[in-house]
């Protein structure tokens, strides 16, 4: 009866056992594109200052920091308020990424 040779190799049959692995001649691929800077203030715009102007001046303001506009009314109780921005968001001097959304509420007199 003769000896059937085993399915798999085994270390007695690999023809590389107990010699040297091959050099590697391939160097590593080049690395891609360094990752984008997610540093604060890294491709961020500096919010302007609209509070206490009007809704037309905070236009120019917001659109000159490249944000986005979004208003609101807000209910006032001084008439001198009436008609100017209350409250903005980025506040002036924080900064937010470019086509942000900047948030603006427009002061709406209630007596």
């Amino acid at each position: 009866m003769t000896e059937t040779p085993p399915k798999w190799p085994t270390i007695e049959h690999d023809t590389l056992a107990g010699a040297p692995p091959p050099p590697l001649t391939d160097p590593l691929p080049p690395a891609g594109p360094p990752p984008p800077d997610r540093r604060i203030g890294a491709g961020m715009l500096l919010a302007l200052a609209a509070i206490k102007k009007r809704l037309t001046d905070a236009v120019s303001s917001i659109q000159a920091a490249h944000l986005r506009l979004i208003y609101l009314r807000y209910p006032v109780t001084s008439r001198a308020q009436a008609g100017k921005i209350v409250q903005q968001s980025p506040l002036a001097g924080n900064t937010a990424p470019g086509n942000a959304q900047g948030l603006v509420y427009l002061g709406a007199f209630k007596g």
